[in-house]
């Protein structure tokens, strides 16, 4: 007997297929069982095709395998761990160094780069705010000489 649901040979008077788990129905002793697919059958999508009643079905494919697969170390940075990149990173020109290489180099743990890579915004951000702040106090420094330029 062959389960209605998905084709698989049972036993015959069986109320539920063994492979899938769908009930049954039986099927009248003089019923058409659909024909065996040919042994030299043609090749298609992978696939043999299967004949029912006059319609050539492709057999059903396997999914695609992924085209590349991601091999990133996402193990999280311990809290002894940020204090040693705090160490690092706040080394002169060598914690920059290292900073730049681990923000956008390769073959390193995402949270280290992400890490890095804040640190470097936050830099960004300081330098910013000390040439604003430079640029503030010359402004003032020329304004405060030309006030006492002209007070004498």
């Amino acid at each position: 007997m062959l389960c209605n649901a998905c084709g698989a040979n049972i036993p015959d008077n069986s109320t539920f297929c063994t492979t899938c788990g769908a009930k049954t129905v039986p099927m009248p002793q003089n019923s058409v069982v659909p024909p065996a697919p040919a042994p030299n059958a043609p090749q298609y999508m992978g696939g043999t095709m299967q004949t029912y009643n006059g319609y050539n079905a492709p057999a059903p494919m396997a999914p695609p395998a992924p085209m590349y697969q991601s091999f990133q170390d996402t193990t999280p940075i311990s809290p002894l761990g940020y204090i040693g990149y705090n160490i690092l990173f706040n080394l002169p020109f060598i914690g920059l160094i290292v900073a730049l290489v681990y923000a956008f180099g390769s073959n390193q743990n995402v949270n280290v780069r992400n890490y890095a890579r804040s640190v470097l915004i936050i830099w960004l951000i300081v330098v910013v705010m000390y040439v604003l702040l430079f640029i503030l106090l010359a402004a003032m420094g020329a304004s405060m000489s030309e006030i006492f330029k002209n007070s004498y």
